[in-house]
């Protein structure tokens, strides 16, 4: 199982929606959005901070994508998520430790509405990881 898919669990263990591994269903996702449900939400990593080269210590960067025909429950579901991830830590995350969750804008920031009207919302993190490797403690 990847980070990636473990963050999107974490946010189906939270009550935000359902993530189905094979994509078949749900309305969690990796990577990219689906053409379809309308209502969705995507996790997406991109590069963070350099891992230390010694301690076991990452800090991994992802992007969740909140989509929804209607703005008011686009931007409302993104500050439910925000408020709930934001700060979240002291658990396991997959095989590693998640020490904190740190958001890096103070809040979901809205993004162009795709072609058919649908609004986006997203939210950065930064994720803080102890997930040591047979070279890093």
């Amino acid at each position: 199982m990847s980070q990636t898919e473990d963050l999107a669990r974490l946010l189906a263990e939270r009550g935000h929606g359902s993530y189905v591994a094979d994509a078949t269903g749900g309305s969690i996702f990796l990577g990219e959005l689906p053409p379809e449900p309308a209502a969705a939400i995507v996790v997406t990593p991109y590069p963070g901070a350099a891992g230390s080269a010694r301690i076991g210590y990452d800090r991994p960067r992802y992007q969740i994508t909140v989509r929804d025909p209607d703005y008011r429950t686009a931007e409302t579901t993104a500050k439910t998520i925000y408020g709930d991830l934001a700060g979240l830590g002291n658990r396991a995350l997959g095989p590693a430790w998640l020490a904190l969750i740190a958001p890096i804008q103070s809040g979901p920031i809205w993004t162009r509405p795709e072609a058919d009207g649908r609004t986006r919302f997203a939210i950065n993190f930064e994720l803080h990881l102890h997930q040591p490797t047979p070279n890093r403690a």
